[in-house]
């Protein structure tokens, strides 16, 4: 498979087919894939295109890139495919990000619940979103998609919940009866909570407004686990057609 590059919106905005790269592209082209002038790559920008390309020059903190075809062009999903998942500590965030773009999420919403084990303030919260992004990026260039997943700044279970939208929602939990989604796919949100567990009034809300309870089965999955179990279920469903 060939190495693979995203575009920022701004590089691909106009129709110039010379591309100049940021110095982390450089970086991530030269030192991490070590490729050299002339070698062949794929570029996409997150929006359903990529690009057979050239490395025209690749100088220190400098370089540049001709898009000489259109590889592949696809129109969004009908349906949107949401992650909405309890902000988890330390490496587990970034393998629930990484593996979540992978399985195809459409929307990653970060979540903080009452039994969340992270303390939010404004400049963390920025970092984190930056960082989580960067490997949402990533996981798109290995896996092959064409799409980036937005991924959104956390809310509270509240707010998500008092927001408008006809996505049918399910709420992963403990003694709750096996996930069955069908094999039609459509706007679906699972919200997955803490490693401790809902709690009793985030329960009671989301029977208030309607949201479904579902299980995995008998055994307790880490809280960055059950995410990509419940994903790989859903697609597995759907024929990974969407």
């Amino acid at each position: 498979m060939s190495q693979r590059l995203y575009l920022q919106p701004e590089q691909v905005a106009s129709d110039e087919r010379v591309i100049a790269l940021t110095r982390e592209q450089v970086h991530y082209l030269g030192k991490v894939l070590r490729l050299k002038s002339n070698a062949s790559l794929l570029c996409f920008n997150g929006r359903g295109i990529e690009w057979r390309s050239r490395i025209l020059a690749l100088d220190g903190r400098t370089g540049r890139i001709e898009l000489e075809a259109t590889q592949r062009q696809q129109p969004p999903a009908n349906t949107s495919l949401t992650l909405a998942v309890s902000w988890l500590k330390g490496a587990a965030m970034d393998t629930v990000v990484q593996k979540a773009t992978e399985l195809g999420v459409d929307v990653l919403q970060v979540l903080y619940t009452q039994r969340s084990n992270v303390t939010l303030d404004a400049r963390r919260t920025s970092n984190k979103l930056r960082h989580w992004q960067q490997i949402a990026i990533s996981a798109a260039e290995q896996s092959n998609r064409l799409y980036l997943p937005d991924v959104l700044p956390p809310v509270s279970l509240p707010e998500l919940l008092a927001q408008p939208g006809e996505s049918r929602l399910l709420m992963l939990d403990l003694d709750a009866p096996l996930l069955e989604v069908g094999t039609q796919p459509q706007a679906l949100t699972l919200l997955i909570g803490p490693e401790g567990g809902w709690s009793d009034a985030e329960r009671r809300l989301a029977q208030q407004k309607g949201v479904e309870r579902a299980g995995l089965g008998n055994l307790t999955l880490r809280a960055e686990t059950a995410p990509l179990v419940a994903l790989a279920v859903v697609q597995h469903c759907w024929g990974w057609q969407r």
